[in-house]
């Protein structure tokens, strides 16, 4: 816990918020989840902050073995490579692609190839899908659908694809801190509310512009609905709204604010956090 809070000081003080403000966020949903429950997300939003700032002071290498690093200890921010792709920053993705490689030689050393074989082919669908697939801790759009429409209905996978193919197309061009939004559009199943902690640093820098106020509040409390807690404690209805949609459009709306933000200030595909040095949306305090 404590070291988690230290990452939560360290990431505010990056973002420009004071010491307060950070310890505050805490109380946000997401981060609340993430530090109650131990899990890896402030380790993985830390190691996604040194890769754009890295890739902001044209440090390629290091900032494609920052992402790396994250999608080694979880597998999702490895999309989070899609930007720099698009953008053709070809020695930064292969670095990460490296990175990424040379963690599963040394899962390969420790484990074997039958326990390698066996993490994935096994252990990880059946956390993922067969045992909260469709739960209601499940946001992600498969999980969604399996809760609104069932899971009888042959519409269940053509809609997840659909949606994923377009959240990868909108990470490709959002920028760089926008992009956990579309990533948890994009992500098949098993998308929990505290994967949003990702989204913190659009938060920060979408609420600098003072544009889109009202939208992005409404998309940030929606991101930030922790379904499963709240209904634990008050039983919410299932019917006639379906509370379970709220999250992923949550996600979809940070998704739309963030390509109006984009528009309305007048960048470019590029990143004001990664390519441009001399433009920066968040803001870096050493």
């Amino acid at each position: 816990m404590v070291g988690s809070i230290g990452l939560l000081l360290l990431i505010g003080r990056w973002l420009g918020l004071s010491p307060l403000a950070s310890l505050a966020m805490g109380a946000w949903p997401p981060l609340f989840l993430t530090l109650k429950f131990f899990q890896w997300e402030l380790v993985l939003l830390t190691l996604m902050l040194l890769c754009w700032r890295d890739a902001e002071r044209g440090h390629a290498g290091r900032a494609g073995i920052w992402l790396g690093v994250a999608a080694a200890f979880k597998f999702y921010p490895a999309l989070l490579v899609l930007p720099f792709l698009a953008q053709r920053r070809f020695r930064l993705v292969a670095a990460a692609l490296t990175t990424i490689a040379l963690a599963q030689v040394a899962n390969l050393a420790l484990v074997g190839p039958a326990g390698l074989w066996r993490y994935y082919t096994e252990i990880v669908p059946g956390i993922g899908i067969a045992r909260y697939g469709g739960a209601d801790l499940d946001t992600s759009v498969h999980g969604t659908l399996l809760r609104v429409i069932g899971a009888s209905s042959p519409w269940i996978l053509p809609l997840t694809g659909a949606v994923a193919v377009l959240a990868l197309l909108a990470l490709a061009r959002l920028p760089l801190e926008a992009g956990p939004a579309a990533l948890l559009l994009a992500l098949p199943t098993y998308v929990l509310s505290l994967y949003a902690t990702l989204c913190l640093p659009q938060i920060v820098s979408a609420w600098r512009t003072g544009r889109l106020r009202g939208p992005f509040i409404l998309a940030v409390i929606a991101a930030s609905f922790p379904y499963h807690v709240v209904d634990g404690m008050v039983h919410l209805p299932r019917q006639p709204v379906p509370f379970g949609l709220v999250e992923p459009l949550g996600y979809l709306g940070l998704v739309v604010v963030g390509f109006l933000l984009q528009r309305t200030s007048g960048s470019h595909i590029l990143s004001p956090l990664g390519i441009e040095p001399a433009v920066t949306s968040v803001g870096w305090q050493e």
